[in-house]
């Protein structure tokens, strides 16, 4: 009589359940983000559809413009800015507010623009001040632009000079980048600059003349006044000072 054993069809039968148990997991898993996407991308459709709905209400059409000047105490009118009253106030491009300014104000700059939700438009701009009277030719202005020096009269300038050729902006000339912010500071002391190949030589009102190296900063000119000396070459540790 033969013994027969069926242990081996046993661990054959729970082999093929855990492998159709295990494609069961895979399945429902696929299933479940399957499903999971589907809602999530219907959620954001939901919320595409309703935002867009809610700005291009009736609401957030531009209905009042208001120019601020930050710098001086003047009044911007706003009626440049008449075509832009009904637009969508989400829709406003920066590029065409300031195409809009560099047409019919020319000498101002725009600095911030403040959407007052739902319909106001606050145009924040700042006048353009001449610093600096390039060789006679050209102006730079404080925010660092440099322009045309035909429209503007010479009172207030600091002159400056330079052999510097082909300046198409501030950075063109070595050292005045450093400086720039001391000169802004020191507007109202300064009468002159001159660069030079190595140096730069600051000519200031009160008769005294400092001469630096390029790369170095300006000192606060007030304290050199009250010194009897005239010229004061810092470019040494200790300086060195001329009574003539």
């Amino acid at each position: 009589m033969r013994y027969y054993s069926g242990k081996y069809d046993l661990l054959l039968r729970e082999k093929e359940n855990k492998k159709s148990k295990g494609k069961k997991r895979i399945k429902r898993f696929f299933v479940k983000i399957i499903k999971l996407f589907v809602i999530v991308m219907l959620i954001t459709l939901t919320i595409i559809f309703i935002k867009n709905k809610l700005i291009n209400m009736k609401i957030f059409k531009v209905k009042d413009i208001e120019l601020k000047v930050v710098n001086e105490k003047i009044y911007l009118d706003s009626k440049p800015f008449k075509n832009i009253v009904g637009e969508n106030i989400f829709k406003i491009k920066p590029e065409k507010i300031n195409e809009i300014v560099n047409m019919n104000y020319n000498d101002f700059k725009v600095k911030n623009i403040k959407k007052s939700f739902p319909s106001k438009l606050e145009i924040i701009v700042y006048r353009k001040i001449p610093l600096l009277l390039l060789d006679n030719d050209l102006v730079i202005y404080q925010d660092m632009e440099i322009g045309s020096s035909n429209k503007y009269s010479v009172a207030n300038y600091i002159f400056v000079e330079t052999d510097e050729k082909n300046i198409r902006s501030l950075y063109d000339i070595p050292g005045l980048p450093t400086i720039f912010s001391d000169l802004i500071r020191e507007k109202d002391n300064i009468k002159k600059i001159c660069f030079t190949e190595k140096e730069i030589k600051v000519y200031t009102k009160s008769n005294k003349s400092l001469i630096i190296n390029r790369g170095d900063r300006i000192p606060k000119l007030k304290e050199f006044e009250n010194i009897e000396y005239k010229i004061f070459d810092l470019r040494f540790k200790n300086g060195i000072y001329v009574k003539k």
